[in-house]
C-alpha cells in the first residue's frame, strides 16, 4: 500500500507538472519551457488573526471535514499566558476566535497528522519544558481531546517536527528534531493516540526536519537541515527504518543555510530540496535535484534578489508546476514561478514588508478556494494570512444579498447555536462575471463599523445572467464567545461584489445573547462511618453542573475540606485545601476524591470554590457547601 504524506506531499504537484492550461485570463504566457505556463502570481496583502501570543509553531489541517484548510498555532493564552494550541477553524477564508487547548509545560513544535488511521486529522505538539510530545485527538467536527502523547528523550531545544506514515500502517508517525542529542527521534503511532520510540537518527546540530519521498518508493524518507550547512538525507525501508543520514552540500556559494524547503521542481516526479540563506554581502538558493536511488546530484546554487528567512513550495502560479515562495527578513514575500527543469522565471515582489516583521514559519493550504500562505510573525499576535487573488473579477456587475433559512432568536454565549442559513446572491443588473464574498457580522447597530463578531463568511466564483441567483453556503460557529456581552444584536451582512465595492445590508434578523452560567452542587458519595485515628480516610465528591441551561463548567476549581462537631459552617475548622481540574457538561456529574486524616469524631463539610472566584458565574452559591449526614465515628 502506498504511504501518505501528511505534510504538504510535493509529489502531488508532479502529477500535474506542465500539464494544465493557464486558470486565470491576463496572465503572461511565456515560451521558454511550454507555452501555457502561468508565471504570474496576485497575493492579497496580508490578514492577521488574534487569539495566541508568543507563537511558536504553526500547522495546517482539514479538522472538520469541509473541505478547507484550517489552522493550528502553538504559543499562549494572552489572557494567562499559559501554554496553549490555538485551533482556527476556516469560516470561508477568514478566522474566528480560536478554541484553546492547554499544555501543561511550555509549546514548541507543532504538525498536523491522522494518527488513528480514522482519516481525521489530529494534532502533535513539544512540550519543550517537559520533554513531551502532547498529542490532541480530532472527533471529526473539529473538537479536540488530549491523547496519551510520548516522552522524548531531548531538551527544550526539541523544536522542528514532521508527520507521515513511516512504516505504513495508515496511522501517521512524528519525526522530532532533538538538537541536544544531535538527532532526529523517530515516534511511531500506537492507533491510540500514544507513541512507541522507534529509532534515533544520527545528524549533527539538527535544524529542521522534513517528510517526503526522495527516492520513488512510495514511503517518506527525512531531510534534516544541521546548523554545519548541510542537508543530511535517511531513506525509509518501508517499515519505519531508515539508513544513516548522508549529508549533501547546498552549493559552494551557500554555507549557512537558513532554511529548507521540499518540491517537485523538475518534471522527474521526485521531491527535490531548496536551501537559501545569506551568502557574501548577499543571500543565495542551492537546489538538490532528487536521483532515482535517492541521492542527490551536486547542488546547483544562484543569487537571490532578496534575503529570506523562510522558504516555502506550492503552485502559488496555478500552472501545474512547483513554485518557490520566499519570505524575507524585511517582513516581505516574493514568488520565483517554477520553470518546471530546476529553474526559475524572474522573481515577483508581492509587498516588501507588510509582515511587519520576519516570518518565524509558514504553512501553504487552501484557504479560499485558491492557494494561500499561512505565517507567524514575531511581531503579531496568532497568525497571518496571504490569499492568492488572481481570481478575475468583472467591473460592470453588482449584486444584492439576503439571508435564507432559520436562526434562533436568542443564545446562551458558549452554547451550540443552530443556524441553518444560507446566503443568496443574486445579480440585479446585468451579468455578473467574477468573485463575490460576504462576511455575517454580529453588531449592537445597523453599522458594520461597530461589528463584534464574525458569525460566517461565504465567497464564490459567480457566473449569473441578469437577476438569476445563486445560494451559497455559511459556516456558523458552533457556539458564541463566552465573552460576549449579553444584549441584543443585529445579523449584517457585508458584501464584497465583483466590482469590489463594499456595502453592509441589515438582513432583519436579531439575535438576543444570553450571559453564559453554571450551577455547580455538591454531595458526598458513600462516606465511611468509622475512621481510625491518624489513618488517611479517603472521601469520594459528586460534583454537578445541575442546569442544563448553563454552559460547561471547566477550570480549576478550588476546595476547602473542613470538620464540625455539628455539621454547620459556623464552627468548621479547615482540615485541608485542594485546587482540582474540572470540566463538567450540562446536566452531567464528576467524582472526586479527597484523603485527609481525622483527629475526632466530627461530620465533614465540604466548600466549593471558596471565596467564589473561580466561577464567579454560579448562579446557585449556595449550593456549593455541603456536609455528611453523619458524624465520622473515631476509633
Amino acid at each position: 500500500m502506498q504511504n501518505k504524506l501528511t505534510e504538504a506531499d510535493p509529489r502531488n504537484e508532479a502529477n500535474r507538472v506542465l500539464s494544465r492550461r493557464c486558470k486565470r485570463s491576463g496572465r503572461p504566457r511565456v515560451d521558454r519551457l511550454e507555452s501555457r505556463v502561468c508565471l504570474s502570481a496576485t497575493f492579497s496583502a496580508p490578514t492577521f488573526f488574534t487569539g495566541v501570543d508568543s507563537t511558536t509553531g504553526i500547522a495546517a489541517g482539514d479538522f472538520n471535514g469541509d473541505g478547507k484548510t484550517d489552522i493550528a498555532v502553538a504559543g499562549v493564552n494572552p489572557g494567562s499566558s499559559a501554554a496553549v494550541v490555538g485551533v482556527y477553524l476556516n469560516q470561508n477564508g477568514t478566522f474566528g476566535t480560536p478554541t484553546l487547548l492547554p499544555i501543561s509545560g511550555s509549546s514548541s513544535g507543532i504538525a498536523t497528522g491522522d494518527f488513528l488511521g480514522n482519516g481525521r486529522q489530529d494534532v502533535a505538539v513539544v512540550d519543550s519544558s517537559s520533554n513531551r510530545l502532547d498529542v490532541f485527538l480530532n472527533d471529526g467536527a473539529g473538537d479536540f481531546s488530549q491523547g496519551a502523547g510520548a516522552s522524548l528523550g531531548g531538551t527544550s531545544g526539541d523544536t522542528s517536527i514532521a508527520t507521515a506514515d513511516f512504516n505504513g500502517d495508515n496511522k501517521d508517525d512524528v519525526a522530532v528534531v532533538d538538537p541536544a542529542h544531535n538527532s532526529v527521534v523517530v515516534e511511531t503511532s500506537n492507533g491510540d493516540g500514544s507513541f512507541t520510540l522507534k529509532q534515533s537518527v544520527a545528524v549533527p546540530s539538527p535544524l529542521k526536519v522534513i517528510a517526503a519521498d526522495f527516492d520513488s518508493s512510495h514511503h517518506p524518507d527525512l531531510a534534516i537541515l544541521s546548523g554545519n550547512g548541510s542537508v543530511y538525507v535517511a531513506l525509509n525501508d518501508g517499515s519505519g527504518n531508515f539508513s544513516s543520514a548522508v549529508p549533501y552540500g547546498l552549493g559552494a556559494n551557500l554555507t549557512s543555510p537558513t532554511a529548507l524547503a521540499a518540491g517537485v521542481f523538475t518534471a522527474s516526479g521526485q521531491s527535490d530540496l531548496i536551501g537559501v540563506g545569506p551568502s557574501g554581502g548577499g543571500a543565495d538558493l542551492g537546489l538538490l535535484v532528487s536521483q532515482s536511488d535517492g541521492t542527490f546530484a551536486p547542488a546547483a546554487d544562484a543569487a537571490l534578489s532578496v534575503t529570506p528567512d523562510l522558504a516555502i513550495a506550492g503552485d502559488f502560479t496555478t500552472s501545474g508546476v512547483t513554485d518557490l515562495g520566499l519570505l524575507t527578513s524585511a517582513g516581505g514575500l516574493v514568488i520565483y514561478p517554477g520553470n518546471g527543469n530546476g529553474t526559475f522565471a524572474s522573481p515577483q515582489s508581492i509587498f516588501s514588508t507588510s509582515l511587519g516583521s520576519p516570518a518565524t514559519q509558514a504553512v501553504v493550504g487552501d484557504f479560499a478556494g485558491e492557494p494561500g500562505i499561512a505565517f507567524l510573525s514575531s511581531s503579531q499576535g496568532g497568525f497571518g494570512l496571504t490569499n492568492d487573488t488572481g481570481a478575475g473579477t468583472a467591473s460592470t456587475s453588482d449584486l444584492s444579498a439576503k439571508l435564507s433559512g432559520s436562526g434562533p432568536a436568542s443564545a446562551v454565549a458558549g452554547l451550540p447555536l443552530n443556524f441553518k442559513e444560507k446566503l443568496v446572491l443574486t445579480a440585479s443588473s446585468g451579468a455578473v462575471s467574477g468573485a463575490a464574498s460576504a462576511t455575517i457580522l454580529l453588531s449592537p447597530d445597523q453599522s458594520a463599523a461597530g461589528s463584534v463578531l464574525t458569525l460566517a463568511s461565504a465567497g464564490e466564483k459567480l457566473k449569473l445572467k441578469s437577476g438569476a441567483a445563486k445560494t451559497l453556503s455559511l459556516k456558523f460557529p458552533k457556539s458564541l464567545p463566552s465573552t460576549l456581552a449579553p444584549g441584543t444584536y443585529h445579523l449584517l451582512i457585508h458584501l464584497t461584489d465583483t466590482a469590489g465595492v463594499v456595502s453592509t445590508l441589515d438582513s432583519g434578523q436579531t439575535l438576543t445573547v444570553v450571559a453564559p452560567a453554571v450551577d455547580l452542587s455538591g454531595t458526598f458519595v458513600k462516606t465511611p462511618l468509622t475512621a481510625k485515628a491518624g489513618k488517611p480516610l479517603s472521601v469520594t465528591l459528586l460534583i454537578t453542573n445541575s442546569s442544563a441551561a448553563n454552559v460547561s463548567a471547566v477550570g480549576l476549581l478550588p476546595l476547602d475540606l473542613e470538620t464540625s462537631p455539628d455539621g454547620l459552617t459556623s464552627d468548621a475548622v479547615p482540615l485541608l485545601s485542594e485546587t482540582r481540574q474540572i470540566r463538567i457538561k450540562p446536566g452531567k456529574s464528576i467524582t472526586l476524591t479527597l484523603k485527609a486524616t481525622l483527629g475526632a469524631s466530627d461530620f465533614l463539610v465540604v466548600r466549593l470554590d471558596p471565596g467564589n472566584t473561580a466561577f464567579p458565574d454560579d448562579v446557585n452559591r449556595a449550593n456549593n457547601t455541603f456536609a455528611t449526614a453523619n458524624a465520622i465515628s473515631i476509633q
